[in-house]
């Protein structure tokens, strides 16, 4: 009759020599990465390993589940007569272990090449034909030299889906960051409309970058009309700037900024106050 044997110097031992060649595997993908010609497409074995993400995320609710669910020869599975609290004693080693790679410093320049402002890695050139440019929207996809597009090819480049989740929650962690600073996604439109001819991911990179605008904009109009109380006392109705920002009035005689408008609507006005009536910007 066999009997389970757990020694924790042996399991650290392992943990440490997989967190040795989980690194020296960024390492390689960097390098690879790299020395990509430029005029070459990803190979297919990239779009093999997305769609498998894309398969296996459906299945999950969250992503603790996906780096449950793909942790490979985890002790616990392999160890299932052990007692409860051994279990969960390696089950928290395991989350340190999940931590620690995370903050590997392979995966910090991977991070830093890929949220390159100037757009140097992974750059491609791209064949300006019409038939090319409109591929992407074709299929729904994501612009060819777009951030996106980058980070799909750098997380297809790894072997396991473990790997590919636990790249992905630093990627979204980086992502909060830019947006807790107010910076903007490289790689990304700074203050377009979301094309809604793109994959829904690339709108909403979209959206945060147009809302940073939106919110740096606003800032700078409000100054502006502050500027302007102070000048002048005497405002007409509906005032432009020299820089175009409009302001109208309320039923209380308080100025405002006209936010969203694009031109005005016709001859119509407000019964209120009088003031014109602008037409929204809205997506075509």
């Amino acid at each position: 009759m066999s009997v389970p044997f757990y020694d924790e110097n042996l399991y650290i031992l392992n943990m440490k020599n997989d967190a040795e060649a989980k690194g020296a595997q960024i390492s390689f993908i960097l390098e690879r990465l790299n020395a990509t010609n430029a005029d070459s497409i990803p190979p297919s074995s990239v779009l093999k390993q997305l769609a498998l993400a894309i398969d296996s995320g459906r299945k999950c609710k969250s992503m603790k589940d996906l780096l449950a669910s793909t942790g490979g020869s985890s002790p616990i599975r392999e160890r299932t007569s052990l007692s409860l609290v051994k279990s969960l004693v390696i089950r928290d080693k395991e989350g340190k272990f999940t931590s620690e790679l995370g903050d590997d410093e392979k995966v910090f320049l991977l991070l830093h090449s890929l949220f390159d402002s100037e757009g140097n890695f992974l750059r491609r050139n791209v064949d300006s034909s019409l038939e090319s440019l409109c591929l992407h929207r074709d299929i729904r996809a994501a612009p060819p030299k777009s951030f996106l597009v980058k980070l799909s090819e750098v997380i297809g480049s790894f072997k396991s889906l473990q790997k590919m989740a636990l790249l992905w929650r630093k990627i979204v962690e980086e992502l909060r960051r830019l947006w807790s600073e107010e910076l903007y996604i490289p790689g990304i439109p700074l203050d377009e409309i979301p094309d809604l001819n793109c994959c829904l991911l690339y709108q909403q990179f979209e959206v945060i970058n147009c809302c940073l605008s939106r919110k740096r904009r606003r800032i700078l109009t409000t100054e502006s009309l502050e500027l302007v109380l102070s000048e002048e006392s005497d405002l007409s109705k509906d005032v432009v700037t020299s820089r175009g920002i409009s302001y109208a009035k309320v039923g209380t005689g308080e100025l405002i900024l006209r936010l969203g408008a694009d031109c005005p609507a016709g001859n119509l006005t407000m019964l209120e106050t009088g003031e014109p009536v602008y037409a929204p910007i809205t997506q075509v």
